[in-house]
């Protein structure tokens, strides 16, 4: 077999083993274009989906809530409450246990989370319905409290209100607010907004590919909570 005296020679001799090199690379490049484009793809998808929930609180009905923000709903995976002690307290969704009763869950909710909560915002709110007189009556603010439940699905747009004054008070609150001075008026108000924005109640949730997570209880519990 004669040598290839040029280079011209030797890639003409050798051109199946070039043409086959340079298909596979074509190959390769292709698959890889592919893949890229198909994880920009996913990429973009799951930002078109991916949830905000974000604290909501409103002086005019005293309410305070989570609102989702986000493109896409958002699954609660735990709640973690910190109301007293240094510990956080826990909420899993976990499945219903045989001793499990409809009493007994409402009265572990009740002690845990609902009360908690209600003396939370005892204090700024109590101004509200003291007496103005020794004739009136003291009263006790009817508090609507709820929790958010793990495995919960909070939809873009929707809020889940977890305290807020009932209706047939609100009317005392507001009677009693026009009646304070500036000062009194701005210090409850004050109040309410600092105790909202500071609530010791943290969510770790997910959107529902799991590919997006927030978890406020790593952030303020720690990791080994």
């Amino acid at each position: 077999m004669r040598r290839p005296t040029t280079w011209r020679d030797f890639f003409w001799q050798h051109g199946p083993f070039f043409t086959s090199i340079a298909s596979v690379f074509i190959a390769l490049c292709a698959l890889f274009l592919t893949i890229y484009y198909a994880n920009l793809e996913r990429e973009y998808k799951e930002l078109a989906i991916r949830p905000f929930l974000h604290l909501d609180v409103e002086t005019v009905d005293f309410h305070v809530g989570f609102l989702n923000t986000g493109l896409g709903p958002a699954q609660v995976k735990n709640i973690a409450l910190k109301f007293s002690g240094p510990r956080c307290t826990i909420l899993f969704n976990r499945q219903k246990q045989p001793d499990d009763t409809a009493s007994k869950t409402m009265g572990k909710v009740f002690d845990s989370v609902l009360k908690p909560i209600d003396d939370y915002f005892a204090d700024p709110l109590a101004q509200l319905f003291e007496p103005s007189s020794v004739w009136e009556p003291p009263q006790s603010p009817k508090l609507y409290t709820r929790t958010i439940t793990p495995g919960e699905v909070i939809a873009p747009n929707q809020e889940i209100i977890i305290f807020q004054l009932q209706k047939d008070q609100m009317d005392i609150a507001n009677r009693k607010l026009q009646t304070l001075n500036a000062e009194a008026y701005n210090d409850v108000i004050r109040r309410f907004v600092a105790r909202a924005n500071g609530i010791p109640y943290y969510l770790y949730f997910c959107s529902l590919t799991g590919a997006y997570c927030v978890n406020q209880i790593e952030e303020n519990c720690g990791a080994s909570e």
